[in-house]
């Protein structure tokens, strides 16, 4: 991914293209990718044997890992050692890819009191609500209509108002408000 946030678990990957003709036999402990804050870095092995074919481009995907929460938030460098065999013999290369990584804060949700609208509703009427929410993080979520929406009740009667995906599902940081889909009270 070209963002991570802090504290959390992220796989990664890189297409690779071997521009000759023999294939490289990847190592699993001695190829990895990495990142550096100068202070925490960020090291995942291949884990796994891999190859690169000849005249081909190879996507090489490495085990998931944990970004340091420690790391500072910013672009680094990111850059991929390549260890293993070539025609038998010893294989070594060392690339700094040209995009960096971002890591950010982790996202960090908070409701913004009063903000839910309208607020006087009527009998029999179909609402649809909107609430505001801030995020004082770094992230961007990603909310799943499917699985995002808000619940109120009138006595016995419950109602669940789902996200309305057409009108935007992101939060990113920042104040955002999230609109859900009307329901009939």
């Amino acid at each position: 991914p070209a963002v991570v946030s802090k504290g959390q678990s992220h796989g990664f990957s890189v297409s690779l293209r071997n521009d000759g003709q023999a294939a490289v036999i990847l190592s699993g402990s001695g190829t990895s990718i990495s990142f550096t804050d100068g202070i925490d870095t960020l090291r995942v092995a291949l884990g796994a044997e891999g190859a690169l074919p000849g005249g081909r481009v190879t996507n090489v995907v490495f085990p998931s890992a944990t970004v340091p929460l420690a790391m500072d938030a910013g672009f680094w460098p990111v850059s991929l050692r390549l260890r293993g065999t070539e025609n038998g013999g010893s294989f070594g290369q060392m690339l700094v890819l040209g995009d960096p990584i971002a890591v950010v804060d982790p996202a960090q949700l908070a409701y913004r009191p009063g903000s839910i609208a309208p607020t006087p509703v009527s009998k029999r009427s179909a609402v649809a609500f909107e609430v505001g929410i801030n995020n004082t993080g770094g992230a961007t979520v990603v909310c799943n209509p499917d699985s995002t929406w808000i619940k109120f009740s009138s006595g016995s009667i419950v109602y669940t108002a789902r996200l309305d995906g057409s009108r935007g599902a992101d939060v990113a940081p920042g104040a955002r408000t999230l609109y859900f889909n009307a329901v009939t009270i």
